[in-house]
């Protein structure tokens, strides 16, 4: 007995297609491609399958003709996914935009040039930099959803040219340094647990990201060249295709010396070991690295993994390395990214506040599995 052929079919309406075929005596219909969705129709007559299928892509291909009905959707969707902080950050900012480029006019009418005009406004009432770049990606996240429901032509938030100014912001990356003092005072503190204090002399000397230090394994770093090699290994890999490279510190480096000896007290067997390993051998969990940098501080003293990245880099600066080679030597993947370090001096921080001595914390029980005990003794 011959097997029986599938029935389907391919139809297309106000743009968009789907596909409608036979299955279990009950036709379907799958417009995923087109923004919908693939459901079933109680029918066994193909002539009124067809006739549903592109009534359904006709209303999918009108969606909603305002942006107050499109806002009213997307508001929808947000409250039933149960996020706080989006219902209280996106939806007020995406209200406003609304009501400032007309909640009645056509979501197909809105241009490139209506969005910039909106940005560039705030930017002049005082808007940081970094707030537009997030108002902007909330715009595009409320457009992508109206793309699968109009044919909406322009691309939006992808060629938008912040206001003259805007450069300068308290939180960029220079400003997220530590001076000098503060680096001595870190190691200060850290002189009781020697992971912490390796972990600082390195990142400062290296600017490898948290991560990347995480992840240097024994065999990744060659004592006689002084050599730091940066590569993917088990699930993980680095950030970029430039964060791919070879770091060679300069003799008498003190980060070398500490590379040198965390090697030679591995055994044989350990080489593949992160550098850097909890008790266990595992590698360090940023957020386990975190607390236990915080537990050599007193209380309402922060350090951030990050941060001794970015200072790194402005001492590069500040001696007078070309910004081409502090690139290259951070795996940046685009100039303009170290050329944001050079907006303000780490010197200009607030002074830490007046500590004295540690301050004891009650440790906290472990989490489950073995890469996030907490490492508190030597590493």
């Amino acid at each position: 007995m011959a097997k029986r052929r599938e029935q389907k079919f391919h139809i297309r309406e106000s743009g968009r297609s789907a596909v409608v075929y036979l299955r279990y005596r009950t036709y379907w219909i799958d417009a995923r491609n087109s923004g919908g969705k693939r459901a079933s129709l109680e029918t066994h007559d193909p002539d009124i399958a067809l006739d549903a299928a592109k009534e359904y892509l006709k209303d999918l291909g009108n969606g909603p003709n305002t942006l107050e009905a499109a806002f009213e959707k997307y508001a929808e969707t947000y409250r039933n996914s149960k996020r706080p902080s989006s219902i209280r950050r996106t939806l007020p900012f995406l209200r406003s935009f609304i009501d400032a480029i007309g909640p009645h006019r056509d979501p197909s009418s809105i241009t490139n040039e209506d969005i910039q005009a909106y940005i560039s406004e705030r930017g002049k009432r005082g808007v940081s930099r970094i707030t537009l770049q997030t108002d902007a990606g909330r715009i595009r996240g409320f457009f992508n959803k109206l793309l699968a429901k109009r044919d909406i032509t322009f691309d939006p938030c992808q060629s938008l040219e912040y206001p003259d100014g805007q450069d300068y912001d308290p939180r960029s990356r220079a400003k997220k340094a530590y001076s000098h003092e503060e680096i001595q005072r870190y190691k200060e503190l850290t002189r009781n647990n020697q992971y912490a204090h390796d972990w600082i002399v390195v990142g400062v000397a290296t600017g490898m990201r948290p991560a990347e230090q995480a992840h240097l394994r024994g065999t990744d770093f060659d004592e006689k060249l002084g050599a730091l090699t940066i590569q993917g290994w088990g699930g993980w890999r680095p950030k970029t295709e430039k964060a791919w490279r070879t770091l060679r510190l300069a003799e008498g480096v003190a980060a070398l010396a500490v590379l040198q000896r965390r090697k030679l007290a591995m055994h044989r067997d350990e080489k593949e070991w992160p550098l850097f390993a909890t008790s266990v051998g595992t590698v360090m969990e940023i957020n386990n690295l975190r607390r236990t940098l915080l537990s050599c501080l007193p209380k309402g003293m922060k350090i951030r993994p990050y941060g001794l990245r970015h200072t790194f880099a402005v001492r590069a600066l500040a001696d007078g390395t070309p910004m081409q080679v502090i690139s290259t030597f951070m795996g940046h993947e685009s100039l303009k990214t170290t050329e944001g370090y050079a907006k303000s001096d780490p010197a200009d921080q607030p002074p830490l506040p007046d500590t004295g001595a540690p301050e004891k914390k009650r440790p906290k029980p472990p989490a489950k599995g073995d890469s996030h005990k907490r490492e508190t003794g030597n590493a």
